[in-house]
């Protein structure tokens, strides 16, 4: 009867005579249930985000360019080292690590918890299981006897590190980027700063009707160009008790 295994895992001899398919067909087979659901549990809980994110066909080549990748780690690595990673491969774990490691970029200080063995909780912050996976895949290629993938993993989380550093952030800051107007330009190079931060008296009566454009649109403006970051103290202690005036107004 018909062999999926033959003809759609991944196996390194069949690369080399050509057999290329088997780069995106061995990530739909799995070698049994909980192989399934472990990579079908990781795919939606990273995977959700950022297909939010970015989009489904921006996901979509996110994570099979992973999983390909990770194919083409392990064909490379078994055709130098043959007696120890021959063997056909298959599973999604290739493209579940590309999501672990796109989601560690675009939410590094994003908190998670992981229950070890399905039954201890441990939490840590996105970037941290990042580096954790790479090293225990990193350790694995090493051993290279637990009969799994590493290299289809490391291979996975390397295109999913390349795919947020070097194509989806360049792409958003181009698409946000616009060139200069002339009052920008003037107020940059003859005037050192902006004019309207020189113009700004915080010394205005908050009572004043001038003082919300006078002064508390310049600091929303700071905060738009600059981030909440860049605010002074003092701009911040002055947001405080704008704040703290509105809601007493609206009681």
């Amino acid at each position: 009867g018909f062999n999926s295994l033959k003809w759609f895992s991944l196996n390194p001899r069949d690369i080399a005579r050509g057999f290329i398919w088997e780069l995106f067909t061995f990530q739909f087979l799995h070698s049994g249930l909980i192989h399934l659901l472990l990579n079908s549990l990781a795919i939606y809980i990273f995977g959700k985000p950022i297909e939010s994110q970015l989009g489904a066909f921006s996901f979509l080549k996110l994570y099979f360019g992973s999983g390909c990748l990770g194919g083409i780690f392990h064909t490379l690595l078994a055709w130098l080292f043959p007696t120890q990673y021959y063997g056909y491969v298959v599973g999604a774990s290739a493209g579940a690590f590309g999501l672990v490691a796109a989601y560690g970029a675009l939410y590094p200080e994003q908190p998670l918890t992981m229950l070890v063995a399905f039954i201890f909780p441990i939490s840590m912050r996105a970037k941290f299981l990042l580096l954790i996976s790479a090293i225990i895949a990193f350790l694995g290629l090493v051993s290279a006897r637990d009969g799994i993938a590493h290299a289809a993993h490391l291979g996975g989380m390397a295109f999913g590190l390349f795919y947020v550093v070097f194509i989806v952030r360049p792409w958003n800051g181009l698409i946000r980027w616009h060139p200069p107007t002339l009052s920008e330009i003037k107020e940059k190079f003859i005037f050192g700063k902006r004019a309207h931060e020189e113009e700004i008296n915080y010394d205005i009566d908050e009572n004043s009707e001038n003082y919300i454009t006078d002064v508390i649109d310049p600091i929303l403006d700071k905060i738009a160009r600059k981030g909440i970051h860049s605010l002074t103290a003092r701009e911040r202690r002055i947001l405080e008790k704008a704040r703290e005036k509105l809601a007493n107004q609206n009681k």
